[in-house]
């Protein structure tokens, strides 16, 4: 997923997302543990795609306290 979609997406999309990605890491994980899951640069992908949904959350929650600081 592109940083682009991400700003598109809304709070509660990316919360979505971030669950899902979070399930499938944990499931892999489980996988692996099992010797199921070879592909361990999925792992890496999926940390990412986290740390990217994160960081739009963290922008968007910015953006709406300066609002709210300019506002009052």
């Amino acid at each position: 997923m592109k940083t682009v979609d991400l700003t598109k997406m809304s709070d509660s999309e990316l919360l979505a997302r971030e669950v899902e990605f979070r399930s499938e890491l944990q499931a892999g994980r489980l996988r692996w543990r099992l010797g199921q899951f070879k592909q361990t640069a999925e792992f890496k992908r999926l940390r990412q795609e986290i740390a990217r949904i994160k960081t739009q959350l963290s922008k968007l929650r910015r953006e709406v306290e300066n609002k709210n600081e300019s506002a009052g």
